[in-house]
């Protein structure tokens, strides 16, 4: 079911969307940038499904996915090479009311997710097992 509709909302936008900016040029992506984003994301992303388990975090795999991780998000910031269209227009962070607004939703998503991740371990009581050592940690703040 999601394989035909993905092809049918593709070809839905090939077909009805057009592109109004104006282009100055040839400007190429700045594939530098998008690269560090991908491998910046994918080890994130390995990190926090892996680590502790799969790869035990104080082993030379996972310190070395730890760094190789922060190195690509740091060039996200520094890629852009001369002549290349930024992959993400870093000018936006200067605007005079976005880091209250990102504070307010991220203690917002906080405050609605956080509880929802605490309730297995909390729960575990019910179960004869008793809860992890973290589980007082957030309740101490």
């Amino acid at each position: 079911m999601n394989l035909p509709l993905g092809i049918l909302s593709l070809a839905g936008i090939g077909l009805f969307f057009r592109e109004f900016r104006e282009k100055s040029g040839k400007e190429r992506p700045d594939m530098a940038g998008i690269s560090c984003f991908a491998l910046a994301v994918l080890g994130g992303l390995t990190l926090i499904m892996t680590g502790g388990r799969e790869i035990p975090w104080d082993s030379g795999t996972g310190i070395a996915l730890a760094v190789s991780t922060l190195l690509a998000a740091m060039g996200v910031r520094c890629g852009g090479t001369k002549g290349c269209r930024p992959f993400y227009g870093f000018q936006i962070l200067q605007a005079q009311g976005l880091c209250p607004g990102q504070c307010h939703g991220l203690w917002g998503q906080l405050c609605h997710v956080f509880p929802v991740c605490l309730c297995p371990a909390l729960s575990s009581g019910s179960h004869g097992t008793p809860p992890p050592w973290w589980w007082a940690m957030p309740c101490s703040f």
